[in-house]
């Protein structure tokens, strides 16, 4: 079973979920065909929306972080650390093929993933909509993990959403893609408890540890035909969009980033 991953091209989450998806295949690595990173596009509007969010001095730290975090990553190919750095630096250590796109639904990119032909995709994290050329090509379905316990908290920075609404449990869910945001049937869910001093950073590191296993987990029904489908359910649907200056200065007040 040929698989291909797509994956939001930051340095905090997406290398914990992706090494943590590698090790989880260990033994059938060699079915992960390409992993290809995807940035979040308008940087403009990143930058305001973590602003929003997070006020001026956590994204000055952050911007910090990410200035050291790039750091590590080039020293690692000299010296092997705990964790890794970047999306980059898993693939090259476990051999696996990296594809760069900026749109996962051009033309360009579309053809390329018709030509490795994959089994599955696998979208993690990646802020784009992928449309139905795309989800098509892979012969066994798209998937997409999603930190939260379909079909509530849809949508953008459920992690944020969940913290703010004073949420004592939260998950992750694997999913089939369709055209929905986050509204294919679910393979896999895993819920974890939300602890008091939970700070959007402490969860996000949950959701990437919950979030590789779960896939590994769906993937491994998937190969087996053994998927028992959780219907996700409109009806009972929330879904949530970019959060406002307003929203984020209520985080600020009762929650904290690190």
């Amino acid at each position: 079973m040929k698989i291909v991953i797509l994956i939001q091209a930051e340095p905090f989450y997406a290398p914990l979920i992706l090494e943590r998806i590698v090790e989880g295949k260990r033994e059938d690595v060699a079915e992960i065909v390409g992993v290809t990173p995807i940035n979040d596009g308008d940087l403009g509007k990143n930058i305001t929306n973590y602003l929003h969010i997070f006020g001026l001095k956590e994204f000055i730290l952050r911007g910090v972080e990410v200035a050291h975090y790039h750091l590590l990553d080039k020293l690692s190919s000299c010296y092997r650390f705990k964790r890794f750095y970047s999306i980059e630096g898993v693939a090259k250590h476990y051999g696996i093929k990296m594809y760069h796109s900026s749109d996962v639904n051009s033309g360009r990119f579309i053809e390329h993933i018709s030509k490795i032909n994959p089994d599955i995709i696998v979208s993690v994290g990646v802020t784009q909509i992928l449309k139905k050329r795309l989800l098509d090509i892979p012969k066994r379905g798209s998937i997409n993990v999603h930190s939260s316990l379909l079909p509530r908290y849809r949508g953008a920075f459920p992690g944020f959403w969940i913290l703010l609404n004073g949420e004592k449990k939260t998950g992750v869910s694997v999913h089939y893609m369709n055209e929905k945001i986050d509204g294919g049937d679910i393979i896999e869910q895993l819920p974890f408890d939300i602890n008091d001093d939970e700070t959007f950073h402490s969860l996000y590191l949950k959701n990437a540890r919950y979030g590789g296993k779960a896939v590994v987990s769906a993937l491994k029904k998937i190969s087996e035909d053994k998927v028992e489908i959780i219907r996700n359910d409109t009806c009972e649907a929330a879904y949530y969009s970019i959060p406002k200056r307003q929203d984020g200065i209520r985080f600020r007040k009762n929650r904290k980033y690190r």
